[in-house]
């Protein structure tokens, strides 16, 4: 779509090695969070891909929360652990929140939750391409501390009411005992 529209892609500098063709993410561990999503992860391309003619650094500051000209009203949030450089994108004036990977509203390693139960429920990132666990618990730590009323992540169901603030709240009170249950498995 960049090649085809001339479209800039904007990325945290930390994701740069792979999406200039550097490196190639990480292999996917199979061994953790069980289900047939993560045996089969390993088909899950994963680079690298030589974006460098579109690829743009998205702005940061001190706190890790920058604003995008071409997104007005949007804070842009570095939430890593999914990825060293994952972002989300947060609007104060609606409380919506783009969360990508950092949460999920299906369980990304079940098929079954995938392709067909989709239940409306908060989940830690996918874990079998989750890098950094101790960084996407604080990652859900800090989206939950902004009391989201709507959220669009990048697996399951967007999901809104006053009930997502308090779900949201309960996963990063559980997230240290998700993940490492998650990572006991492998």
């Amino acid at each position: 779509m960049a090649r085809e529209w001339d479209v800039p892609i904007y990325a945290h500098p930390m994701e740069f090695p792979y999406l200039t063709g550097i490196s190639e993410y990480p292999a996917p561990d199979v061994d953790v969070g069980g289900g047939l999503m993560s045996l089969a992860s390993p088909l899950y391309p994963r680079g690298p891909v030589n974006l460098s003619d579109w690829l743009r650094e998205l702005p940061a500051d001190g706190g890790g929360i920058s604003a995008l000209a071409q997104l007005p009203g949007w804070q842009v949030l570095h939430t890593p652990g999914h990825s060293p450089g994952h972002v989300s994108f947060y609007r104060p004036d609606d409380r919506a929140l783009i969360v990508g990977d950092a949460f999920c509203t299906t369980k990304p390693e079940s098929f079954f939750e995938v392709a067909l139960a989709q239940q409306p429920e908060l989940h830690g990132p996918p874990s079998y391409f989750t890098s950094n666990w101790e960084h996407a618990g604080r990652s859900v730590q800090r989206l939950a501390e902004l009391e989201p009323r709507i959220v669009f992540p990048g697996h399951g169901r967007p999901l809104a009411g006053e009930f997502v603030a308090q779900a949201l709240h309960r996963l990063a009170e559980e997230f240290g005992p998700l993940a490492a249950a998650a990572k006991k498995v492998a």
